[in-house]
Parts: structure tokens; C-alpha cells; sequence
């Protein structure tokens, strides 16, 4: 199994990076483990204390399963991925996710953390700057989680921005590749496509 990191801040292009590897590669041979699926649950909180936490630092995502379950999927077996409601910030069950020949895990703290960063075979950081990844998050909040652009624009200054610059953008420098999330998608799909491939071709060899 060939593990690959692609970390960058809320709005980079992360996710556009991940889905592009998975058609490339086809989803019998690649699949994607996203760390927002391991946010911790917070159903023991009522409704209205559960929009008060912060979201954007390590500690409010439970890594150390993402790490056993990676772990488990090196080592041939399926996992119960949880599955998490960003509408509620609780988990609402779980998926099943059977070993795959490249996992992709995408994530806020894919290079942040120690312990999940020495699982990537192959590091990846896509970077944008701030007024891209500001405008692309209210976009995506509004249309997809029923936020108000005033929260939005509140969570943005008080913990997002904030927390980006001490937890995600120092650890560009980890990555292997460091992709340009403005720029054509294909071709910076194709940079890190390359390096798998070469990657496999090392291990074939």
C-alpha cells in the first residue's frame, strides 16, 4: 500500500487534488481517507455549545485512530472509517474502507502531526494565498453546510486564519511537493501523479 499526504490549509485545493489522483488511478486501485472524517464527536454537548469549539487545531481531531486505521489497511485489513456531520459536529455512523493499493489521506494536519506524517510515503502541501482560500471557504460553507456568511467570516478570523498559521503553513516545508492549488489542476495533478508512479516503480522494481 502506497500512502499519500496531501496537507494544505481550509480552501488550498486539497480535496480537487485528491478526487483527480483517485480518476487517474481508478477507484479499485486508489481511494480517499479524509482527516475531517475523524473529528472528535460532540453529540455529549447540546446543540448550541457544539459551534463553540475550535475546529482548526489538532487536538479537535482524534488523529491517533486515523493512525491505527492506516496501520490496519497497511497490514490487509478493512476498517470502520467514522462518518461525521459538519452540521451537527457528530458522528453519524461509520463506512467501510477495504485496503486499496494508494490511499489518499487529505487533511488540515497530515504533516502537522509526527505520527501521521511518518505513514506518508509521499508528502504532499498544496498552497494558495489567503484571499483565495478566504473566498473559496465562504463559498463552500454557504452552499454546503448552511452557514451564514457572518459565521463564516467570524470563524474565519477567530480560529481558521489564526490556527492555519501555526499548524498548517509552517509544515510546508515537510512536504515532498509542494503544489500550486491556483493553479491548472491537471498539470499539478500530473506533477504528484509522476511521483507515484515512480514510487511504484521503484518498489516493483
Amino acid at each position: 500500500m502506497l500512502t499519500i499526504g496531501i496537507a494544505g490549509g481550509s480552501g488550498a485545493g486539497k480535496t480537487v487534488l485528491a478526487e483527480k489522483l483517485v480518476e487517474h488511478f481508478g477507484p479499485d486501485r486508489a481511494i480517499i481517507v479524509s482527516q475531517d472524517s475523524y473529528y472528535r464527536d460532540h453529540s455529549h454537548l447540546p446543540p448550541e455549545k457544539r459551534q463553540e469549539g475550535n475546529f482548526d487545531e489538532p487536538r479537535a481531531v482524534k488523529l491517533s485512530l486515523l493512525v491505527k486505521q492506516l496501520d490496519q489497511l497497511r497490514s490487509g485489513q478493512p476498517v470502520e472509517k467514522p462518518r461525521y456531520d459538519y452540521a451537527t459536529h457528530t458522528r453519524i455512523g461509520s463506512d467501510t474502507v477495504s485496503p486499496h493499493d494508494i490511499v489518499i489521506v487529505d487533511g488540515l494536519f497530515v504533516l502537522t502531526d509526527d505520527d501521521v506524517r511518518s505513514r506518508m510515503d509521499l508528502k504532499v502541501f498544496v498552497g494558495a494565498p489567503e484571499e483565495v482560500r478566504v473566498q473559496r471557504r465562504v463559498d463552500r460553507d454557504r452552499r454546503e453546510r448552511g452557514r451564514t456568511e457572518d459565521e463564516i467570516v467570524e470563524r474565519l478570523n477567530a480560529t481558521v486564519l489564526p490556527m492555519h498559521a501555526i499548524h498548517v503553513e509552517p509544515y510546508r516545508e515537510l512536504a515532498d511537493i509542494i503544489v500550486d492549488g491556483c493553479g491548472n489542476a491537471d498539470a499539478e495533478a500530473a506533477r504528484v501523479i509522476a511521483a507515484i508512479e515512480a514510487q511504484m516503480g521503484r518498489r516493483v522494481g
